[in-house]
């Protein structure tokens, strides 16, 4: 039988329910913490888009934070992807052991943010020659319609085709945590794990998205319903349990991806 999204999930919730204290410490030092300090300097009303509302140290602090939440699901992965569920190692040996892993997996993200802003400049080139050979197009269309339905067309193509490739990179958290492997040929081992399972997966990974995108939503409107009072900031720990819980699902589902896929 293969791998199915109801099978990664129903070992995912195995998995957190056999280690809850050790994610929950976990979630707790590398999302919790950190969000509900990310929320208590930069109040309900501040917004990166307006730099003169944040705080002194907002950047600093939000970087940490990234940093943070990528070494907390290395560590979550750890556990989840290994047969023996960590054998029994202490939480420090599981993050040593993470370490290594972590590295690659920056330098292989690092790849993929160089070789997505390749394809946005090639993008972005195309939609202007387009604009620039078909004037008619764009005076029948309307002052700015044709480049907005063209940007739009990209938007519908590259969102799906970027859930995709998450789809069949997938294992690569697993592989680097798992195999001795470099960077390139891991990106190569998850490629070649993924064949033949990236429908479930997509499938798992595109709840979890509109999951997220639900939550932060209503984070949203909550916060700024509520204000940078006492209200605010305690709708932000609610939010920043509800945000760690996930981190816990995601990170200990990218490890099962892999377990199961390598099996």
């Amino acid at each position: 039988m293969g791998v199915t999204a109801g099978g990664i999930w129903h070992d995912t919730r195995a998995v957190v329910a056999r280690h809850w204290q050790v994610f929950a410490t976990l979630a707790g030092a590398t999302v919790f913490l950190p969000n509900a300090a990310m929320r208590l300097l930069a109040p309900a009303g501040a917004s990166p888009q307006a730099p003169a509302d944040l705080p002194p140290g907002f950047w600093t602090l939000l970087a940490l934070v990234l940093a943070l939440q990528f070494i907390g699901v290395f560590a979550v992965a750890a556990i989840a992807a290994d047969p023996r569920e960590g054998g029994g190692r202490t939480l420090g040996a599981t993050l040593a052991d993470a370490a290594p892993a972590f590295g690659k997996f920056v330098v292989a993200l690092l790849l993929f943010v160089i070789g997505y802003a390749i394809a946005t400049v090639a993008a972005s080139l195309v939609l202007a020659i387009v604009a620039v050979a078909s004037p008619g197009a764009l005076a029948g269309a309307g002052k700015g319609t044709a480049p907005m339905a063209l940007a739009s067309s990209l938007v519908a193509v590259v969102v799906p085709l970027l859930m995709w490739l998450w789809a069949r990179l997938s294992p690569l958290v697993g592989v680097y945590l798992r195999e001795d492997v470099g960077v390139v040929p891991g990106i190569r081992r998850a490629w070649a794990l993924s064949k033949g399972a990236t429908w479930p997966i997509l499938a798992l990974l595109t709840m979890f998205v509109l999951a997220s995108v639900t939550v932060g939503t209503l984070q949203v409107s909550a916060g700024q319903a509520a204000g940078a009072g006492i209200a605010g900031m305690l709708l932000g720990l609610v939010f920043a349990g509800i945000g760690a819980l996930f981190f816990v699902y995601a990170a200990a589902g990218t490890g099962v991806i892999y377990r199961q896929l390598s099996a």
